[in-house]
């Protein structure tokens, strides 16, 4: 067990919430598509401080993928790759319940302390904007319609001076 927590860069307990599998109703698929699971972490042991947390797998066993069931909760290891936590078949993810040993040699987790909106699928590949960043956007706006305004009141006046 220690040496999966060494080899893990994540490992966490937690709860699925939601299974994104964007190629579910297609005609073709393959059992290595990605397979993105959203949980809402009770307790984690190393890695991200977050709830909720998404990891990735692929479709099924067959290509080495992790079948997780929505409203389960499991014990999670995992590892980062390509900026993505990604869990397979042959780590020692499993059920929360068949945990006891793990769970005991883990000893007390901790509690995540930052709490993140949870992307949708319908916002996947969008960057959500935070105070700041409107704030920001407010003032190039703002900045480009005095521009305008400016050179507007430019023109109007040059126009007055031409005319005779």
């Amino acid at each position: 067990m220690k040496e999966e927590l060494d080899f893990s860069s994540t490992v966490f307990s937690g709860t699925v919430v939601e299974i994104i599998d964007e190629n579910k109703n297609q005609s073709i698929y393959s059992s290595a598509d990605p397979i993105a699971v959203h949980f809402e972490v009770n307790e984690y042991w190393k890695g991200q401080n977050q709830s909720p947390i998404t990891v990735y797998t692929v479709r099924n066993t067959e290509s080495c993928g992790y079948e997780f069931e929505l409203n389960q909760e499991y014990l999670v290891y995992a590892n980062e790759s390509n900026g993505e936590i990604q869990v397979n078949y042959c780590s020692k993810t499993t059920l929360l319940s068949l945990a006891d040993k793990d769970l005991a040699e883990l000893g007390k987790g901790e509690k995540p302390i930052e709490k993140v909106l949870k992307d949708s699928s319908a916002n996947k590949g969008e960057e959500q904007i935070s105070p700041e960043s409107s704030t920001n956007i407010k003032t190039i706006y703002i900045s480009l319609l005095s521009l305008v305004l400016l050179l507007l009141i430019m023109y109007v006046l040059k126009r007055i001076k031409e005319s005779p």
